[in-house]
């Protein structure tokens, strides 16, 4: 188990979020956000700002988020960009990192319970493994309540179908609560063997999606954590506080993940 940030979510200031984590005794930053865009395309200074700041704080970089796949697979345009120059610019920037794993998004959908266009979903994801296992890079696509990986019986087809090595489930359990899904134990327990990292925050569904600092929203993680303790012990657990004021809110789910994890372990 290795605890994380997605670093925009404490600052886009890399400076900063790295300063944040060293005060907080945290070695290790999921990417996403800078000050002038989405990784890969930030400018050049910052770039090599970001480089300078993760050598000399020795700061390990879990995953490289660029935003792949976040628009419907109909849109060849996009579709197009990413395979040719989006996933390329991140395999790089992951190699400069020393980076073994790409977050991707699932496509959105037009229509929430029309499969139709499954297969060629299904399709674009084995492109994207493919590319990504010839750079020994492995991919993670996030459950999204408005993606086709949506509820577990379909997650379950994909990678099913799919079986690729380096290809696993980015899980949030915040965003299968707004699927209307009971993400622990009832999604988990269905997924959980495809599960290669976890996002962490918290929220209540009621028609709104809404995050709050851990503990405050509807998802069980005491049950959670306890469940990722024994199954997965090597996972990485980012942080993702997506509530104001952020490095306040950081700092708080920072503290009530650890209570809940020293919780567990004393009782073990």
């Amino acid at each position: 188990m290795k605890i994380g940030f997605v670093s925009d979510e404490i600052s886009s200031n890399i400076e900063i979020a790295i300063n944040k984590c060293i005060e907080w005794n945290i070695d290790t930053l999921e990417l996403r956000n800078l000050l002038t865009g989405r990784l890969p395309y930030v400018d050049k200074e910052e770039k090599e700002k970001l480089f300078k700041f993760v050598e000399k704080f020795n700061v390990n970089i879990s995953a490289v988020s660029p935003g792949i796949f976040r628009y419907e697979y109909q849109d060849t345009e996009k579709l197009k960009l990413d395979f040719e120059k989006t996933l390329p610019d991140t395999i790089q920037l992951c190699e400069r990192l020393n980076c073994k794993k790409i977050i991707i998004f699932g496509f959105r959908r037009k229509n929430l319970l029309d499969d139709k266009d499954l297969d060629n979903v299904i399709n674009e994801f084995g492109k994207v493994a493919e590319i990504a296992a010839k750079y020994d890079i492995n991919i993670a696509i996030e459950n999204g309540y408005d993606s086709w990986c949506k509820e577990s019986k379909r997650i379950l087809r994909i990678f099913e179908i799919l079986n690729c090595k380096n290809l696993g489930i980015n899980w949030d359990p915040a965003n299968a609560i707004a699927d209307n899904e009971k993400p622990f134990p009832d999604t988990y327990e269905k997924i959980k063997s495809f599960i290669t990292n976890l996002h962490v925050k918290d929220t209540k569904h009621n028609g709104n999606f809404i995050c709050l600092p851990i503990g405050e929203g509807n998802v069980d993680w005491e049950g959670q954590i306890k469940a990722i303790l024994t199954d997965i012990p090597d996972i990485n657990i980012t942080i993702e506080t997506h509530c104001e004021p952020l490095i306040i809110n950081s700092k708080k789910n920072l503290e009530k993940l650890k209570e809940i994890i020293n919780n567990i372990l004393t009782k073990k």
